[in-house]
């Protein structure tokens, strides 16, 4: 069995001339480090994933109709979950999975 891999960050990475040239002028604009605006542009990255991330899923059934485990939604009254990609029902199978589950 081997090592679990890590991911590793070192001091020092490789950028194209292009992107070299683009760093050099943004550091002498803003008057700021390199390191500075690089973790600034990775932190405003990181922003929109975490808000990806933190999506709330719905509950996760199989569906009959497509053949595979799908997410399904709640549509209001009186449709109830169905699955997000065909349509189909499953209202009565999640209230009960629901309640199962709250005891």
């Amino acid at each position: 069995m081997g090592r679990i891999k890590e991911f590793k960050v070192s001091k020092a990475f490789t950028v194209g001339i292009d992107e070299a040239k683009f760093l050099q002028i943004e550091c002498e604009r803003t008057g700021s480090k390199a390191s500075a605006l690089i973790n600034k542009w990775i932190r405003e990255k990181m922003e929109g994933r975490v808000e990806e991330i933190r999506k709330v899923r719905g509950p996760e059934s199989y569906c009959t109709v497509c053949a595979a485990y799908k997410e399904y939604a709640y549509i209001e009254k009186p449709r109830g979950w169905v699955c997000e990609t065909c349509g189909d029902n499953k209202t009565e199978l999640i209230d009960g999975m629901i309640r199962r589950s709250k005891n």
